[in-house]
Parts: structure tokens; C-alpha cells; sequence
């Protein structure tokens, strides 16, 4: 007689998936606010001198990153919020 082995993957897929959209769904709704005496002039001088060079240079996924990383660093705390206002 033969034994059926169960398929384990597909129910870590789908756990996976769901623990992304819950980290998703927490970052964007985060309302956590930021102490704006915490802002940087240098770094975000830097930051920028960094975006147009990738700007100017055509690195489109440099700008992003470097985008995603004045946002998070100096504006908003949470991950994907950067990523979605840096897109």
C-alpha cells in the first residue's frame, strides 16, 4: 500500500505571503511621528549630492535606494512607507 506524502512548501508560501502582508500593512499604517530635531543637514546634503549623481549618471535603482534612504533616515521610520513615497 501506498502512503500519500503531504506537500509541505505550498503552506509555507502561504505563510510567508502572510507575514509579508502583515509587516506591509503595519509599516503603512504606522502613525508613529518623527522629533524633527533629530534632522541631519550633512547627511542629507549628502544624500542628495549622491541622487543627482545617480540622477545624472541614469542609476535609476541607485536613485531609489538613495531616495528610500533619506526618507527612511530622515522623515518616515518604516521601511515599506520609504519605499512607497521614494517610488
Amino acid at each position: 500500500m501506498r502512503v500519500k506524502k503531504r506537500r509541505r512548501w505550498p503552506w509555507a508560501v502561504v505563510a510567508a505571503a502572510l507575514l509579508l502582508a502583515v509587516w506591509i500593512a503595519r509599516d503603512l499604517t504606522d502613525g508613529t511621528a518623527r522629533d524633527i530635531r533629530s534632522f541631519d543637514g550633512h547627511e542629507v546634503g549628502r544624500l542628495e549630492t549622491a541622487m543627482w549623481k545617480a540622477y545624472y549618471g541614469h542609476q535609476r535603482l541607485r536613485l531609489f535606494v538613495d531616495l528610500t534612504s533619506l526618507i527612511r533616515q530622515q522623515y518616515i521610520p518604516r521601511f515599506w512607507r520609504a519605499a512607497l513615497a521614494g517610488f
